[in-house]
C-alpha cells in the first residue's frame, strides 16, 4: 500500500503536474472559457444573499416612503417650561443621529384667540412653533423681524395684514407673513406630524376646516403663552429614519432607541431600565410603565412603526429567498453543465499530451488532477468575478443599491462551494473520460434512445398545476404572499421541455437533412453538416440561450401583467383615479371640470333574480362617464361610449341597464331599499367589470335622468376625477373646495404587500442577464473549440475555391442554429408560458376584472434583434480570426 502512494505522489509531483497552474497562459479562449463558465455558476449562487440584502434595504425604503416619516422614526413627546420654549434646545436623539435623519422640535398651543388689536371679533386658533416651518409653507407676503404668520383664511376672516398689530390670547403681536392655508384633506411629509392641526374634520355629513394655524418664532410663542398665563407648554420631538437604511442597521436602531445593553445612554433610559410613559391627548403623564420588550417601548413610548417595519421586511426577506434559492440551484445546475463543457474542452485541447501520459500508465485520477490544476487559476478568477456579476446585476436590475457588507461575504462564501464543485466536477469529468480512452470505449448509443424528455412533461405538467394552486400573491398588512417554488420553476421546465422536444425532432430529421442539402448553397450545406457533426454542442448552446432569453420574456410579461392587473382592479374599484365626496353646490376648476362625473351609489340595493340578491346600482351621467371613468377593453366587448349610448334608450316600464355578475337575457326586477318607489325593471347588458363596482356584489348601472322620475332619494354621490392623484387633490386645495376621498387605490392592496411576487420575479430577471452571460460564454467556448478544425478546413475549402464571404456565411448558419435559433425559440416559449400562466396568478382575486396579460412586447423584441446583431458580428470576429491564423502554426500547437 505504502509502494502505491509513494508511486501515485511521485506522478503528480512530477513537473507536469507542479507547472500544470501555469500550462495554459498561452492559451486565452481556453481560460476564457474555464473563467466564464465559473463565473457564470458562482453568480448565479452569489447573487441569492446579495439581492436579498437588497431587498430589504427596498421593502425598508418603500415602507418609510409609504408612511409620515413621523411614523417610521421616533417622536419624543417633552414638556417644559416658557424659557425652555426660547432656549436653544439639545437634541435628545443626538446619540443615534447616524441612523436618524434631522431632528425637528415643535411647540403647540391650541384653544386661543386671534383678532385685531382694536376690533371685537375673535377667531379660534392653534399657536404653533416649528423649526423650519416657513421653509415648507407657501409665502404669500412678509416682512422682517419676529412676531407671527398668519394663514390667508385667518386674514380673511379677522381682516389682519402684514404691519398689523394682532391681539393673540390678550397679547399685542405684530404679523410678520401671510401664508397659504394649509388645512385640506391632505399633507406633505413635513405637515403630516402635525396632520391633527390640518386636516378636515368630518361631523356628521359635512366636512369642517380646522382652527387656522398661526406660526411664531420660539421668543414670540414664549410671550403669548406667558400673557396667557401658561406656566407649562408640551412639545414633541421628532426625528425621521436616515436615507438608505439597510435591514440591518434598521433592527439594530430598535434596542439601541430602547436602551439597551451597550448602546449610548438615551435622556429617557433610568437605570437599564426604558420607562413608558402614557400619552392621555397632548399632556405627558409622567408616571412610568415599563415595556415588555424593546420593540414595544419604541412603538409605546417614541410613537414609531419602525419594529414593525423591520418585522414584516424580514418576513419578506424570508418569503422571497424560500422561492429564490431553487431557482438559484437550477441555474447553477445549468452553469455547472458549462463547467462540463469547458472540461470537455480541455480535453479535447490537451488530447494528445493525455494520450502520451496515459500510455505512460498515468491513471485517470492523476488526469484529473492535472485539469484541476491546470484550470485553478481561471477558476478562482472566474469565482470573484462571479461575485462582482452578481453585485453589478443587482444593484443594476434589484430593489435598492445599498447592500449591506455581510451579503457581500454570503456571496463569497456561495461562490467559494461553487468554485470548488466545479474543480470536482474538472477532475471527474476529465478522469471519466481518460478512463474511457484509457479503455476505448465508445459512448454507449442506447442512452440517446431513452425518452428521459416524459419526465421534465410530467414535471413541467405538475408546476402548472401548483400555479392554481398558489393562492393569493398579494399580502395584506403583516400578513404576507407566499411564492409556491413549484409554480414557480413552471416557466423554466416548460422552457427545458420545449428545448428537450425541440433536441429530440432535430436529431430525428438531421439525417433526411443532411441528404437533402448536398443541393442546397454551399453555406448551408457545410454549415448543416457541421452542425450535425457537433449536434451536443450546438444543441447545450440552444438550450442556454432559450432558457436566459425565455426566463427574461417570461419573468418581464409575468410581472408586467400582474402589474397591470393590480393597478386596473384598483382603479375598477376606485371608479377613476380620484373618487371623492364634495360638497353640494360646489364648483370644480375648469380644468378638473372636463375630466369628472357624478356617480349616485346605492349599496343598499336588491335584484330578483328567482331570489333576492344583494346588489349595488350606480346612477351614471352617460353624457360625462366617459371622460372621466376607468376603462379597459377587458370590461366588456363593447366601447364604453356604445354602452353609454345604450342607456339613452329607455323603453316603456323598462330601463335600459349594464350589468355585472347577473345573468343576461331577461328582464330584471331591482330594488333600491327605502328610497321612494324602489322597485323598477332593468333590461341589462351583461359585461365583465365595470367601474366603482363593488367587490361582492353584482352591480346595475342605469342613467341617473332614468332613475328621476322615479323619484329615488338616498345614495352617495360621489365625483370621480381622471388624472394624477396627487395633482388632482392639489389643484382641489388651491382652489378651496372641499372633500373627503372615498376610495383610493392603497384600499385594493399597497405596494409593499407585493413585494414578495414583484421582486421574485425580478430576481428571475437578474438570473436570466446571468443565464445570457452563460449562454455567450457556451458560444465563445464552441467557438473556441473548433478552432483548429475550422482553420484547418477554411484553408482547404479556399484551394476548392470557397470564398471568405461564403466561409463566413458558414460561420453564421452554425450560429444561427445555436445561438439565434435558442433565443428566438426561447421568446416564443415564454410568450406561450405568460399566456398560459397568467389567468392563474391573480393578484386581489376579489375584486374584477380578471387577471389581463401585457406581454413585453419592446423588450423580447429588442433581444430579438440584438440576437440578429450577435450572431452577425460574432461571424464577423471568427471569420477575421481564421483568416490570421496561420495553419502551420495550428498543427504545430495542436489547436
Amino acid at each position: 500500500m505504502a509502494g502505491r502512494w509513494s508511486e501515485a505522489w511521485a506522478t503528480v509531483g512530477s513537473s507536469p503536474w507542479r507547472r500544470a497552474p501555469l500550462l495554459l497562459r498561452h492559451r486565452p479562449g481556453l481560460l476564457a472559457a474555464v473563467a466564464g463558465a465559473v463565473a457564470v455558476t458562482a453568480a448565479s449562487v452569489a447573487a441569492v444573499p446579495i439581492f436579498l440584502s437588497s431587498v430589504g434595504t427596498g421593502a425598508v425604503e418603500l415602507q418609510v416612503a409609504e408612511r409620515c416619516p413621523r411614523a417610521t422614526g421616533v417622536t419624543r413627546f417633552w414638556q417644559g417650561s416658557l424659557e425652555e420654549v426660547a432656549a436653544q434646545p439639545t437634541d435628545p436623539f443626538a446619540p443615534v443621529a447616524g441612523s436618524l435623519g434631522p431632528t425637528n422640535r415643535w411647540v403647540v398651543r391650541d384653544g386661543l384667540t386671534l383678532g385685531a388689536s382694536e376690533g371685537d371679533g375673535q377667531l379660534g386658533v392653534t399657536l404653533l412653533t416649528r423649526e423650519d416651518a416657513l421653509e415648507h409653507v407657501d409665502v404669500l407676503e412678509q416682512r422682517a423681524g419676529p412676531g407671527v404668520w398668519l394663514s390667508d383664511r385667518a386674514v380673511e376672516r379677522t381682516g389682519l395684514g402684514v404691519g398689523d398689530q394682532a391681539d393673540l390670547a390678550g397679547v399685542a403681536v405684530p404679523v410678520v407673513g401671510v401664508y397659504r392655508d394649509l388645512a385640506g384633506t391632505s399633507v406633505d411629509d413635513f405637515w403630516c406630524s402635525t396632520a391633527d392641526l390640518l386636516l378636515l374634520e368630518v361631523r356628521g355629513l359635512d366636512l369642517v376646516l380646522p382652527p387656522p394655524v398661526v406660526l411664531a418664532d420660539p421668543e414670540t410663542f414664549a410671550t403669548v403663552i406667558e400673557g396667557a398665563r401658561v406656566e407649562v407648554v408640551a412639545g414633541r420631538w421628532s426625528a425621521p429614519l436616515a436615507g438608505g437604511l439597510t435591514l440591518s442597521h434598521a433592527e439594530a436602531l430598535v434596542p439601541r432607541l430602547a436602551c439597551g445593553p451597550g448602546v449610548p445612554t438615551l435622556e429617557w433610559c433610568a437605570d437599564g431600565q426604558p420607562p413608558i410613559a402614557e400619552i392621555r391627548g397632548r399632556d405627558f403623564v409622567a408616571d412610568p410603565v415599563y415595556a415588555e420588550d424593546d420593540a414595544d417601548f419604541v412603538e409605546r413610548f417614541l410613537g414609531s412603526s419602525l419594529p414593525f417595519v423591520t418585522e414584516r421586511t424580514r418576513a419578506i426577506q424570508t418569503s422571497v429567498g424560500s422561492g429564490i434559492w431553487p431557482v438559484a440551484g437550477v441555474a447553477a445546475l445549468a452553469g455547472l453543465g458549462l463547467v462540463v463543457a469547458a472540461a470537455s474542452l480541455w480535453f479535447d485541447r490537451r488530447q494528445r499530451d493525455l494520450e502520451l501520459l496515459s500510455v505512460r500508465g498515468v491513471s485517470p485520477a492523476a488526469l484529473g488532477l492535472k485539469a484541476v490544476l491546470e484550470l485553478l487559476l481561471p477558476a478562482v478568477v472566474g469565482a470573484a468575478a462571479g461575485v462582482g456579476l452578481a453585485r453589478v446585476a443587482v444593484v443594476w436590475l434589484g430593489p435598492a443599491r445599498e447592500i449591506e457588507s455581510d451579503a457581500l461575504v454570503g456571496g463569497s462564501l456561495a461562490a467559494s462551494a461553487v468554485l470548488g464543485a466545479s474543480l470536482v466536477v474538472v477532475g471527474a469529468v476529465v478522469a471519466r473520460r481518460a478512463h474511457r480512452l484509457e479503455l476505448g470505449t465508445p459512448r454507449r448509443a442506447w442512452l440517446a434512445l431513452v425518452p428521459w424528455e416524459l419526465g421534465l412533461v410530467a414535471a413541467t405538467v405538475v408546476s402548472y398545476q401548483r400555479l392554481g394552486e398558489w393562492g393569493v400573491p398579494v399580502g395584506r398588512g403583516a400578513a404576507l404572499s407566499r411564492v409556491d417554488v413549484v409554480g414557480l420553476l413552471f416557466p423554466v421546465l416548460f422552457l427545458l421541455t420545449g428545448v428537450a422536444l425541440l433536441a429530440r425532432v432535430f436529431g430525428m430529421l438531421i439525417g433526411p437533412l443532411r441528404r437533402r442539402s448536398r443541393r442546397w448553397p454551399d453555406p448551408l450545406y457545410l454549415g448543416l453538416r457541421r452542425v450535425a457533426r457537433h449536434r451536443a454542442a450546438v444543441t447545450g448552446l440552444v438550450a442556454a440561450s432559450a432558457v436566459a432569453a425565455g426566463v427574461l420574456g417570461y419573468a418581464a410579461t409575468v410581472e408586467r401583467s400582474l402589474e397591470a392587473t393590480l393597478e386596473l382592479k384598483a382603479r375598477t374599484f376606485v371608479g377613476s383615479d380620484v373618487a371623492l365626496q364634495v360638497p353640494a353646490g360646489a364648483t370644480l376648476p375648469p380644468a378638473l371640470e372636463r375630466r369628472s362625473t357624478t356617480v349616485v351609489i346605492h349599496r343598499d340595493a336588491w335584484a330578483d333574480v328567482g331570489g333576492r340578491v344583494s346588489i349595488d346600482v350606480l346612477a351614471v351621467d352617460p353624457s360625462t362617464l366617459e371622460r372621466a371613468a376607468a376603462w379597459d377593453a377587458v370590461f366588456a366587448d363593447r366601447s364604453l361610449g356604445e354602452l353609454m349610448a345604450g342607456l339613452d334608450a329607455p323603453r316603456a316600464g323598462v330601463l335600459p341597464a349594464i350589468a355585472v355578475g347577473l345573468d343576461p337575457g331577461r328582464v330584471v326586477e331591482v330594488g333600491i331599499v327605502g328610497a321612494g318607489p324602489t322597485r323598477f325593471e332593468v333590461d341589462p347588458t351583461p359585461v365583465r367589470a365595470f367601474p366603482g363596482m363593488s367587490k361582492p356584489n353584482p352591480t346595475v348601472i342605469v342613467a341617473a335622468s332614468a332613475l328621476a322620475p322615479l323619484d329615488i332619494t338616498g345614495g352617495m354621490a360621489e365625483t370621480w376625477i381622471k388624472g394624477d392623484h396627487d395633482a388632482v387633490l392639489a389643484a382641489l386645495d388651491a382652489a378651496d373646495v372641499p372633500f373627503e376621498e372615498q376610495r383610493r387605490v392603497v384600499d385594493v392592496a399597497d405596494r409593499a404587500a407585493f413585494l414578495t411576487v414583484s421582486w421574485t420575479f425580478a430576481f428571475m430577471r437578474s438570473l436570466a442577464v446571468v443565464a445570457g452571460a452563460l449562454a455567450l460564454g457556451g458560444a465563445a467556448a464552441y467557438v473556441d473549440a473548433r478552432r483548429r478544425e475550422r482553420v484547418l478546413a477554411h484553408t482547404f475549402l479556399r484551394r476548392m475555391g470557397l470564398s471568405r464571404r461564403a466561409h463566413r456565411r458558414t460561420l453564421a448558419v452554425e450560429l444561427v442554429a445555436s445561438l439565434l435559433v435558442g433565443i428566438w425559440a426561447g421568446i416564443a416559449v415564454s410568450f406561450v408560458a405568460a399566456v398560459l400562466a397568467h389567468t392563474h396568478l391573480d393578484p386581489v382575486p376579489g375584486y374584477r376584472p380578471d387577471p389581463v396579460l401585457r406581454t413585453a412586447t419592446l423588450l423580447m423584441a429588442g433581444f430579438a434583434v440584438a440576437a440578429v446583431l450577435l450572431v452577425a458580428v460574432a461571424a464577423a470576429l471568427a471569420q477575421r480570426r481564421v483568416d490570421r491564423d496561420d495553419p502551420v502554426e495550428v498543427l504545430r500547437a495542436g489547436g
